[in-house]
């Protein structure tokens, strides 16, 4: 297969669109598959940009790694579509992922993070995978809405036995009437929006025992906040 071939066949996996009500459970887990593809992809495409914005550094290698992660992560979705997904659980470090993240759209100048990440307990046990899936679709939406100035605001603090994680932006909002229907399967507010993203976050944080919020004004920004268990060693 050729250069040309692979760019086409990526783009029609990453453009694929939900075909409507009446899905079978395993139409729709392909579909939540799919869109998963697409966000690695998104990461992809974004630390291809990056790189582009220096020649070799110290920090290249770092960002190699990054997208070959992202790549096997794609094989992962690819091989867990014809089998039971991976369910093994460990301890994580949600600080670490939500650096990392944040590092790999770092290179848009547009961008700028700030993170306040003042959780003293911040591992949590559970599947690694959802949870950076959950985190990395939070993310990439806040940065699609972000305009082309502002800041992304990553927060993280305590209460009680639990981590509150909040991802805040400055970008377009959410008109009040579509707050209640945004962790709805199919509902989206993008052109060309599959409606898998928020709802398969929700199911995601859901079933780590977690939970998630949002608070968005139209024109002002949005802010999601998640909340996990904490890990007590």
């Amino acid at each position: 297969m050729n250069k040309n071939e692979t760019k086409t066949k990526i783009k029609s996996i990453a453009d694929k669109k939900d075909e409507g009500p009446g899905l079978s459970e395993d139409s729709k887990r392909h579909k939540i598959i799919e869109h998963e593809i697409k966000n690695h992809i998104t990461v992809i495409a974004s630390l291809i940009e990056k790189i582009e914005n220096y020649s070799l550094n110290v920090d290249f290698k770092k960002d190699i790694s990054y997208i070959k992660t992202a790549l096997n992560a794609c094989e992962n979705l690819i091989t867990a579509s014809s089998q039971n997904s991976d369910t093994r659980n460990t301890i994580i470090n949600v600080h670490w992922l939500l650096k990392e993240t944040a590092d790999i759209f770092s290179g848009n100048k547009r961008r700028l993070f700030k993170t306040k990440l003042h959780a003293k307990s911040h591992l949590f046990f559970g599947n690694r995978d959802i949870i950076k899936s959950a985190l990395n679709n939070i993310i990439i939406n806040a940065v699609q809405a972000q305009r082309k100035k502002g800041s992304i605001i990553i927060k993280t603090y305590n209460k009680k036995e639990e981590m509150y994680i909040e991802i805040k932006d400055k970008g377009t909002g959410i008109k009040a009437e579509l707050l209640q229907d945004i962790f709805l399967q199919g509902f989206t507010t993008k052109t060309g929006g599959s409606g898998i993203g928020l709802y398969s976050v929700k199911q995601n944080i859901e079933s780590c025992g977690g939970r998630i919020m949002v608070i968005s004004k139209e024109g002002k920004g949005t802010k999601f906040t998640i909340i996990l268990p904490v890990y007590i060693e």
